[in-house]
């Protein structure tokens, strides 16, 4: 029985106690240098990045906001010049009509006082010619 129990103690299966208190012992050491060192800077870096996402999202959502607000005042003077447009090209007709009368009379007026002349003066040849 004694071979046994060397066996088990030199059996490469069973951990050293020392071996296994040192590792346990270093990785507690680790732990808590990394839990209060290393993560703060992490937590710290997190919440940077987390604000700068977030006030790029703001930013966003505001410079969206300020361009849908200067397309529709866009729209709205582009609509303003379309009426004004058709507004003017109305008011251009009509002015073009009424000047086209106003030339259409002129000439009917001119007609007759060349035709009343016209007649005085074949009259007169008339006379003269009496």
């Amino acid at each position: 029985m004694d071979n046994a129990v060397i066996l088990a103690a030199e059996s490469p299966l069973a951990p050293n106690l020392w071996e296994l208190l040192v590792t346990v012992a270093g990785f507690a050491v680790l732990m808590y240098i990394v839990i209060k060192f290393v993560m703060p800077a992490f937590e710290k870096t997190f919440a940077e990045r987390t604000e700068a996402i977030e006030g790029g999202i703001a930013k966003a959502e505001a410079a969206q906001a300020e361009a849908n607000a200067a397309r529709e005042e866009y729209k709205q003077q582009l609509l303003d010049a379309r009426t004004e447009a058709n507004r003017i090209r109305e008011e251009a007709r009509a002015e073009g009509a009424q000047i086209l009368a106003e030339l259409k009379e002129k000439a009917v007026v001119e007609a007759t006082r060349i035709s009343a002349q016209a007649e005085a003066q074949i009259e007169a040849d008339r006379q003269a010619a009496v």
